[in-house]
């Protein structure tokens, strides 16, 4: 009953209320599951040895790590749901080149449009009148310079939004892991499931853009007990499977 593992778990993340699904994880580049426990000894006599141990205060987590941003689940994270017809108002700016007292905008504005004369390779000079019509706009005494524009425009059909609200925080999860496992004993793989009951992702992370390395986001939930089908206080199951990766089972 020795087995090799080096394949990352499969996840599927549903909600622990409803059990409305939030997220599926095929593309995990780690799942780590860490159990810690407290021991407190009692130690007496000459010397103080030690006499006997008490083990408690068992915790456990799972660590996962993923390459690719998933919006439903960064929205859970951070307490909210992911708004998928959002109605926001995005600033813009463009840099555009004037052309006998013309420009033309990249978005379609609304309300005011300032432009401002360019310093140097980016810096923002003064203020130049402008008047516009839609994205069309006819611009006083910079003719042949180039200007910054800036203005609002309206988030595009099917943008999503994720909020970081102050008083928002992530709900309970269950989360179900399906990987693979290979018996030292005939060298065939064998489906192993996981099973984490009742777990709340903490609320910190990190999320990084940048121009070196691609984003990963590591993820944390901590686990909360349990009482299975047998009474037991359990965190986390690991079921490995008696049939082969592939076969269907007798």
């Amino acid at each position: 009953m020795q087995y090799g593992i080096k394949e990352v778990l499969d996840l599927t993340i549903l909600n622990y209320a409803t059990k409305k699904p939030v997220s599926f994880i095929d593309y995990a580049l780690a799942s780590t599951n860490e159990v810690t426990a407290e021991r407190t000894p009692i130690k007496g006599g000459r010397g103080m040895a030690k006499l006997m141990e008490f083990d408690g205060e068992k915790e456990s987590v799972l660590n996962v790590t993923i390459p690719l941003v998933d919006l439903s689940l960064l929205a859970h994270i951070a307490g909210d749901e992911l708004i998928n017809e959002t109605t926001a108002e995005i600033l813009q700016t463009d840099r555009l080149k004037v052309n006998d007292g013309k420009i033309t905008l990249t978005k379609e504005p609304i309300g005011k449009v300032s432009v401002f004369e360019i310093e140097g390779l980016r810096d923002f000079g003064d203020e130049v009148d402008a008047e516009f019509t839609d994205k069309d706009g006819t611009v006083e005494g910079s003719d042949g310079k180039e200007v910054f524009a800036i203005y609002q425009y309206a988030a595009p059909k099917g943008a999503k939004e994720i909020k970081v609200r102050t008083d928002k925080f992530p709900q309970e999860v269950e989360l179900h892991g399906k990987g693979i496992a290979r018996s030292q004993e005939d060298g065939l793989d064998y489906p192993v499931n996981v099973t984490v009951h009742k777990a709340r992702p903490q609320a910190d992370f990190t999320f990084t853009m940048e121009g070196t390395e691609p984003t990963e986001l590591e993820l944390v939930f901590d686990m909360a007990a349990f009482k299975d089908s047998a009474g037991h206080s359990t965190y986390i199951s690991y079921i490995f499977e008696s049939t082969p990766e592939g076969q269907d089972t007798p």
